[in-house]
């Protein structure tokens, strides 16, 4: 399938939404709103050599999902373009900063302010220093106390002078700590200033692909919900298919000024489907060779079984795969 055909298919998706709303909602969320979720797919599962078992499950899609999230509005490249195969490398967009300078300005002020305060209250020699004095004046003095207790063999009080001692330890600490922290304050403004600055001098940032894979502007939330890895914890009733999700390309175009993209990993991907009845997976197990075919894609897709997970009488069994995304996502 082209990429001219994969994006028309996709516009005649986004086209119908109204029309089968009350029909086929489910399979509208699965298969078009969110760009994660497979509805449907009916799965293949090998019992013998002379007969396949099928059944028709729901399934959500895993995929690796580096998500970008830019420094002011994205103006895109004139080829970028949902769906598109890139290189790593490929410039996406340039991020124009200029619009947040105001409030550039004005949170580099106040982090001057605060600057200058903490500053100030660090560089003055009597604001811990006299507390470190007094508190260490008033252990020697506790220390001659208990001395002279037990030279005259007085043991009378010696314990409250213990208690006396330990609280000033735990005093010299906090000043001890306190002082710490003023000056690593300190530290992160000036940071956080360096950064500002950088980015107030820089009033263009570009923006480039760091993988190759597949670029995409849909962003629903789940790129770090469903992530490819401890597939042990994807059971049936932490699988959570979605009910409602509008697309920013719902409207069939793409807006050129974004603030987030995605690059996806299209050599590896994963389905987790959502079996009602796990006696149908006990002749199978991680490793396996399993064949689904999705909803309205007349292709016998083959994968490899990654895990099983059986709870409450139900299972999820996971998927992968390595060609072919691109018509799924």
């Amino acid at each position: 399938m082209s990429y001219e055909e994969r994006k028309q298919r996709r516009l005649r998706r986004k086209k119908r939404r109204n029309l089968f709303v009350l029909s086929i909602f489910v399979l509208l969320v699965a298969r078009s709103a969110y760009g994660i979720l497979v509805k449907n797919p009916k799965t293949v599962l090998p019992k013998a050599e002379e007969y396949r078992d099928v059944i028709t499950a729901q399934a959500v899609l895993i995929m690796d999902e580096n998500l970008v999230e830019t420094d002011g509005d994205l103006r895109l490249e004139s080829d970028m373009e949902e769906g598109m195969r890139i290189s790593k490398g490929h410039k996406i967009g340039v991020a124009d900063i200029v619009s947040n300078i105001a409030s550039l300005n004005e949170e580099l002020e106040e982090i001057n302010r605060a600057i200058s305060i903490l500053e100030d209250r660090n560089q003055d020699p009597n604001i811990f220093q006299g507390d470190i004095e007094s508190l260490e004046a008033s252990q020697d003095e506790l220390i001659r106390e208990i001395q002279e207790k037990i030279n005259n063999k007085d043991y009378s009080g010696l314990e409250e002078l213990k208690a006396k001692i330990a609280h000033n330890d735990d005093k010299l600490e906090d000043v001890s700590r306190e002082n710490t922290l003023l000056a690593q304050s300190i530290r992160s403004l000036n940071d956080r200033k360096n950064i500002i600055l950088e980015q107030m001098n820089k009033n263009k940032v570009n923006y480039y692909s760091q993988d190759a894979g597949i670029l995409s502007f849909e962003i629903d939330g789940y790129e770090k919900l469903y992530i490819p890895r401890e597939f042990e914890n994807y059971t049936y009733d932490r699988l959570q298919i979605p009910e409602d999700y509008e697309s920013p390309l719902a409207g069939g175009g793409l807006d050129r000024s974004l603030n987030k993209f995605k690059i996806i990993n299209n050599f590896d991907w994963y389905l987790a489907i959502k079996i009602e009845n796990p006696k149908v997976l006990d002749a199978h197990e991680p490793g396996d060779r399993l064949y689904i075919k999705v909803e309205d894609i007349d292709r016998e897709l083959a994968g490899n079984i990654v895990a099983i997970n059986k709870s409450n009488k139900k299972a999820v069994c996971v998927v992968r795969f390595n060609s072919y995304l691109m018509d799924y996502y």
